[in-house]
């Protein structure tokens, strides 16, 4: 709302309150214009009804002036803020709860709490969460400087990256929040993760690292969304680590933040298993080769995907890989290959067991063919048939 008020009488001395009564609808914008003489008016009393709460304000990038959003999305202008549009008219599923103005000033993000986005002006979508069964609303929204992508935070301090925005951690990661709800075999998801961010079409166009980076951020938010595990604690190396070891690294953290036993380590032999089915764009298969120190096997499990990246294929694997995902064995509802990736990954290792892992990734066509296989045995494996080991990975801050 816009008040200009220009005077009354240059010599006019007396102390004036003018008060002003009205009910409105945020959904449009009033502007008061009391006309003649040049005398500025410098204060005002506003008595107001409003249709719905006011839960927002946005600065101009002048600070000259601000926007100010109320619950139903109707939008108020102050000083040099301009008026883009609001929600007001329309039905929401949820009540708006925050605002980001663009960079320019020349638009705006309006967020429901159920992390919806509504764009106006120059603002552009980059992503929502309008479509995830969220732990707690959405309750406040911020734009990085470039306004090619923003924050979204959650009532419990869970963050949501969009864009060009980049996770640095959440109230839940620090707390180590007690509301965690591991879902563990026989037990899944009830329903597939949608990707937030949408990774793939970024991953089409960038690089690995980035889609990497992109995709990491969907694993953290899925992790969240469906079972209150806070953002995985990579070692501070990640980056500069195999798309195989990376593959290693991702899963023994999916199960350490579960309470499952860890993988020891990525071994000689079962590497070779993987590669030949990596090589074969199919599921690994244990070649019974020998292992030093090994004094008996007891099973293995084998996943493989064809994917944009080692985080991208643990997204998939691990929180979209039941009916209607990309995972072939899964064409109903009720096909015994749902969720079979993820159970695979989540297998737990019988006492005095435990479980020992081949890795191996192939760029294909624009995507990577990535397999592994998990050995599950007793014994102490030689130290120099390891490749690379969890121990290292939490030399190095995993966990």
């Amino acid at each position: 709302m816009n008040l200009a008020f220009r005077g009354i009488a240059k010599r006019l001395c007396v102390v004036l309150a003018l008060t002003v009564l009205m009910s409105y609808s945020t959904s449009s914008l009033h502007t008061l214009h009391l006309q003649g003489g040049s005398t500025k008016l410098v204060g005002v009393q506003l008595r107001a009804t409003l249709a719905a709460p006011v839960v927002s304000i946005s600065p101009t990038k002048t600070a000259h002036g601000y926007d100010i959003v109320a619950a139903d999305g109707g939008i108020f202008t102050f000083g040099d803020a301009q008026f883009y549009g609001s929600t007001g008219a329309i039905s929401l599923n949820r009540p708006i709860v925050g605002m980001a103005s663009t960079p320019d000033g020349k638009g705006y993000w309006l967020v429901a709490a159920d992390g919806g986005i509504f764009t106006f002006g120059d603002a552009q979508f980059y992503g929502s969460t309008g479509s995830i069964n969220l732990a707690r609303p959405i309750v406040g929204m911020a734009s990085t400087p470039d306004g090619k992508g923003y924050w979204l935070v959650a009532a419990d301090g869970g963050i949501f990256t969009f864009g060009d925005a980049t996770y640095f951690g959440s109230v839940p990661a620090i707390l180590n929040t007690s509301t965690a709800h591991p879902i563990l075999p026989p037990s899944n998801p009830s329903i597939n993760a949608v990707p937030n961010p949408d990774f793939a079409s970024s991953c089409q166009a960038s690089s690995y690292t980035s889609c990497n980076n992109l995709a990491l951020t969907a694993v953290d938010n899925a992790r969240m969304a469906l079972e209150g595990l806070p953002a995985m604690n990579l070692p501070s190396n990640f980056a500069t680590l195999t798309p195989a070891e990376q593959v290693f690294v991702l899963i023994d953290i999916e199960r350490v933040d579960r309470g499952l036993e860890p993988v020891i380590g990525l071994v000689y032999e079962l590497n070779t298993d993987a590669q030949i089915g990596a090589n074969g764009f199919t599921d690994p298969t244990y070649g019974g080769e020998v292992i030093p120190g090994i004094t008996g096997s007891y099973g293995w499990v084998s996943i493989w995907s064809d994917d944009y990246s080692s985080v991208a294929s643990i997204f998939d694997w691990m929180y979209n890989d039941g009916y209607n995902s990309f995972n072939y064995d899964c064409q109903t509802p009720t096909s015994p290959g749902c969720w079979g990736h993820r159970d695979n990954i989540l297998a737990s290792a019988p006492a005095g067991t435990s479980w020992i892992m081949g890795s191996y990734s192939i760029p294909a066509s624009g995507l990577y063919s990535q397999a592994a296989l998990m050995l599950n045995v007793s014994g102490t494996v030689s130290p120099s048939d390891f490749t690379y080991t969890w121990a290292e990975a939490q030399s190095m801050g995993a966990s």
